[in-house]
């Protein structure tokens, strides 16, 4: 069961998963959120970051990823005292609260990375059924035409060739967002398979 309430800036998602409630209140989470919050998930440093290492990491400007910290910081998905993300709340935000959070948006069609089941790891485990379009990021550097597919952030399609168990994520979480109940099962696995346990500082 999942309510979202969206007024102005503010939203407030209940969803249950395992018996766990999970609450985000006063706070507008965004795709670029999501992002950032899988990045560091799946961090293999374990070491202390800075808002520095992060932005260049992802492309994303120095005040982007200082407002994406604070805001899951607010969401109780990152702990600033213990310097450490909360590993089970993130992965039931990768895995149910996105696509409430963040809605799939369809742009159109061209050339572009294919996403969800459509490739990766996804693809040889969920087989996709009839001759619909596979589902890509908008990519110039992409060779297969299909439905786009707006990522969480403008920056997925190169990160996720830079780092490849980012990419896989990603895909994941997009197929939660668009997929039915096989696929989101599907990839809710990936997603806890990815996610690790590493715990680190972001200054």
């Amino acid at each position: 069961m999942a309510e979202r309430i969206v007024s102005g800036w503010s939203c407030r998602i209940h969803v249950a998963v395992s018996n766990i409630d999970i609450r985000y209140i006063g706070t507008m989470l965004n795709g670029r959120d999501i992002f950032v919050l899988a990045a560091l998930s799946i961090d293999p440093s374990r070491e202390r970051r800075t808002i520095r290492s992060i932005s260049e990491d992802l492309g994303i400007p120095h005040a982007g990823v200082q407002r994406s910290v604070a805001r899951l910081s607010e969401a109780g998905l990152y702990l600033p005292r213990r310097g450490a993300v909360v590993e089970s709340l993130a992965m039931d935000l990768m895995t149910t609260g996105a696509r409430f959070l963040v809605p799939p948006k369809y742009l159109g069609q061209g050339g572009g990375t294919p996403t969800a089941w459509y490739g990766g790891l996804l693809a040889s485990r969920i087989r996709s059924v009839g001759k619909d379009l596979p589902v890509v990021w908008p990519d110039p550097r992409g060779r297969v035409h299909g439905l786009y597919l707006e990522p969480l952030d403008p920056r997925v399609p190169d990160v996720a060739r830079a780092r490849p168990e980012l990419g896989e994520l990603m895909r994941a979480v997009d197929a939660s967002r668009i997929g039915g109940a096989r696929e989101r099962e599907v990839a809710d696995q990936l997603v806890r398979e990815i996610v690790g346990g590493a715990q680190w500082a972001v200054a």
